[in-house]
């Protein structure tokens, strides 16, 4: 089989100046594709010489900014030039909860055949219905890339670091609903009760703080934990309409609330679609070696794995002898209390649970959990695959991670759900019955 011609089109952002997930990720389509990757990074108007019949697929990044900004990045005469190339053309879309309406027609009139969305599988639907886009084909891939540098990149020891508990974000818009707003609600509320603690905090809201590229990696390399939230919004507005009837009112009523606007303009439209994603941060943490903290709430690291184990994909990986480490929440919560109140407990600490297990055995507890027959097994090829559609990185899956909590089990902590297919039990239950409890 051939390689194919594949022209990605997007906008480099200049290095340093924007967050590194957006690099990392135009630079996997080279190290990745099996194809032959032209990027062509440009602003409004293609190159007059650029031959398009030369490629095989167009395949437009989410730097573009589809959508609300189209006219911004790609001008009326680029869009039509797209319109007419005969070949398969393929999208990846971001930031979607706003003038849906208007991305719907910029799909259409390019005559994109597959998107690549960031809208959860069960959601797709509601947000892309085939009514109003026959015949495009919608994939679900996740918020951010994770480069495998952060897996080689030497890193302090915990006990050496020196922030405690970091934190960056930005204070999003009222309009994008609650889960844009606890962003930084949760900044607020951790820093509020944690100022007597004696931690060494670093956690802001504020633009001006915000970090990117290796001043990012150095920041969270220098953290001994970092807040992390779920990506996306919990509003949706198609039309644009309301975004502008909450900057207005926020214009006349600059001292207005969150709970204000919401209770007079959002209500109507909270949580209709969700868009709780799992955020990059949680892969980062991964690659630092950190123990994944199980919930069974929407958008996390369970919720993602029992998802795929719901299709029949919840088989072991490239053999499944790599080792995985884990805490369920509860659990993560009570030592985290206990950290807080022992002052004998100090330095570095292994918070997760006593029982590391190898990750087949992992995946089939799960599966017997959800009541899962079949878990079709992935090899690393397949892996890497998936990665590339997802946006990681395959040694987030290969590598082991045989941790255990030495410290906790000698001071005598006790944990609750110290074997994982009790835990795994226990989590679907909740997950079905709608989340944490």
């Amino acid at each position: 089989m051939r390689k194919l011609n594949v022209l990605l089109l997007c906008n480099r952002p200049a290095r340093g100046a924007d967050a590194s997930t957006v690099t990392d990720h135009l630079d996997a389509f080279r190290r990745f594709s099996r194809n032959s990757i032209f990027e062509l990074s440009f602003i409004r108007e293609l190159p007059s010489r650029l031959a398009l019949e030369r490629f095989d697929v167009l395949a437009i990044h989410y730097s573009t900014a589809l959508g609300y900004y189209v006219d911004h990045y790609i001008s009326p005469a680029a869009r039509q030039r797209v319109r007419d190339f005969p070949g398969l053309k393929v999208a990846f879309i971001q930031d979607e909860y706003r003038m849906i309406d208007r991305v719907h027609e910029v799909l259409r009139f390019l005559g994109i055949d597959i998107l690549f969305t960031c809208v959860p599988a069960p959601e797709i639907e509601k947000v892309y219905p085939a009514d109003k886009l026959p015949g495009l084909i919608k994939i679900n891939n996740l918020t951010g890339y994770v480069p495998e540098a952060l897996l080689s990149r030497p890193v302090a020891p915990i006990a050496e670091r020196p922030i405690d508990v970091g934190y960056r974000t930005r204070r999003m818009p009222y309009w994008l609903g609650a889960l844009g707003f606890e962003k930084s609600w949760i900044a607020d509320q951790f820093a509020e009760r944690a100022r007597s603690s004696g931690f060494r905090l670093d956690i802001s809201c504020d633009e001006a703080d915000r970090l990117y590229g290796e001043k990012w990696t150095q920041f969270v390399a220098s953290c001994k934990a970092m807040l992390g939230v779920e990506s996306g919004a919990s509003v949706f507005d198609f039309t644009g309409d309301l975004q502008k009837q909450v900057d207005a009112y926020i214009a006349a009523h600059p001292q207005a609330s969150f709970e204000e606007v919401q209770t007079r303009f959002l209500l109507p439209h909270e949580g209709k679609i969700r868009l709780n994603q799992i955020s990059p941060r949680c892969f980062e943490a991964a690659a630092l070696r950190t123990a994944m903290v199980m919930s069974p709430d929407r958008g996390g690291v369970f919720d993602v794995l029992l998802g795929m184990t719901r299709l029949g994909l919840g088989g072991s990986v490239a053999g499944g002898r790599q080792q995985v480490s884990w805490i369920h929440e509860r659990d993560f919560v009570c030592a985290v209390e206990r950290l807080l109140a022992d002052d004998g407990l100090e330095g570095a600490i292994n918070v997760c649970a006593p029982n590391p297990l190898p990750h087949r055995d992992f995946m089939a507890a799960l599966r017997a959990a959800a009541g899962v027959r079949i878990g079709l097994p992935a090899t690393r090829l397949m892996a890497e695959l998936g990665a590339f559609v997802l946006r990681t990185d395959t040694e987030l899956l290969f590598k082991s991670r045989y941790v255990v909590p030495r410290r906790l089990l000698d001071a005598g902590f006790v944990f609750e759900h110290g074997r994982w297919p009790e835990a795994a039990r226990e989590l679907v239950g909740r997950w079905r019955a709608g989340g944490s409890t």
